[in-house]
């Protein structure tokens, strides 16, 4: 999935000769916490709820150009969106401004990915969420395939990280049933570890 899918476009956007209060109203109207700050269609810096309250305190009210962060950092549209989830965790920002050419085109933000990340999951779909510890990851995705074919449950999503121990996989399985209890003894029989859920004998 790319930021393209996932961004708001177009962007809500402040001139840098604007003010703080027209700042704040455009975040309050569109219940959001970045502006890019834009000079005929280019992005010349950012600013955040955060930056304003800051200005608000000085006893001159400055122009949102003269606050505006100028070292920004961007993606373009077509940036991974795990690329972008990336940079906002090690630059510590909420939100990207999204480039095109030198254009802005859109921003993405937290907000955007969590969506993304729970559409992706599966979490809004009538689902079970199952958590198992796997050895052979590859043999055994396949054998867990096999028998939810055969049980005629679908696969929602799968993530995988490393385990606990070396050479195992923690899989993160989120399948198309809200009574998974068969498909688990089956798994269970094929000598799938399952974390979560358990089931009571």
């Amino acid at each position: 999935m790319f930021v393209e899918q996932v961004m708001t476009a177009p962007a809500v956007t402040i001139a840098p000769e604007s003010s703080i209060g027209h700042a704040w109203t455009l975040l309050q109207e569109g219940k959001f916490r970045h502006l890019p700050v834009v000079r005929v269609g280019r992005l010349v810096g950012m600013v955040s709820d955060r930056d304003l309250r800051v200005a608000s305190a000085l006893s001159s009210e400055p122009l949102i150009g003269t606050i505006a962060r100028t070292d920004v950092v961007s993606v373009q549209p077509g940036t991974p969106i795990e690329e972008a989830a990336g940079l906002m965790l090690h630059y510590k920002v909420g939100a990207l401004p999204v480039l095109r050419d030198g254009w802005l085109v859109g921003i993405v933000t937290e907000s955007d990915i969590f969506r993304m990340l729970t559409r992706v999951m599966g979490v809004l779909e009538p689902s079970t969420r199952l958590q198992l510890e796997l050895g052979d990851l590859t043999s055994q995705l396949a054998e867990i395939s096999r028998i939810a074919a055969n049980h005629g449950v679908p696969i929602v999503s799968l993530v995988t990280e490393p385990g606990a121990a070396a050479g195992r996989r923690t899989v993160v399985l989120r399948v198309g049933t809200i009574a998974p209890e068969p498909l688990i003894r089956e798994l269970e029989q094929a000598g799938v570890h399952m974390v979560e859920p358990t089931l009571v004998l």
